[in-house]
């Protein structure tokens, strides 16, 4: 469960009925992994862009709900400002590639953490998980689950991240 910690800055206009995440306003953990297409990833090289996280896996009924709308919103932003990365969470890299495939999401650029460690350090709990870090690499939007709004909260959150 999470709380809201007493004396943590709110981010201007958030939102209240939604509980603050303890990660807000901390550095986001860089990591260094493998792509899906095996190429490597760092977290520190997206310096620059606003990052949006999604911790998933293909057994996860929101988390794949998620997917195609997460992709959708972040889609609308330029590819240099805007970087939208899915960490699968412990699956195989042929489980994923056939379920992207079965779901006409190839174009997803897919961090694998086969042992969690990624999500571990951003405190990964339930998935899906989606977490936007700003510009200087600072986490300013956590969501946890996926609901009908949630896509629309995310491009909110990078609309404004954008306009700093």
């Amino acid at each position: 469960s999470m709380q809201i910690i007493p004396g943590q800055r709110q981010s201007g206009g958030a939102n209240l009925s939604v509980k603050k995440d303890p990660l807000i306003g901390k550095k986001a953990p860089d990591f260094e992994s493998v792509l899906l297409d095996g190429n490597k990833f760092k977290l520190s090289e997206e310096k620059g862009k606003v990052v949006v996280l999604d911790f998933w896996a293909t057994w996860c009924g929101p988390c794949v709900k998620a997917l195609p709308e997460l992709i959708e919103k972040t889609s609308q932003f330029d590819k240099k400002d805007v970087a939208f990365i899915a960490v699968n969470q412990g699956e195989s890299r042929k489980m994923i590639s056939t379920f992207l495939k079965k779901k006409k999401l190839q174009e997803l650029t897919v961090v694998m953490d086969r042992k969690q460690s990624i999500g571990r350090d951003y405190e990964v709990q339930g998935i899906p998980k989606t977490v936007i870090i700003d510009q200087e690499g600072i986490i300013h939007h956590v969501e946890v689950g996926f609901a009908q709004k949630t896509g629309a909260r995310i491009k909110a959150e990078i609309t404004k991240l954008l306009k700093k």
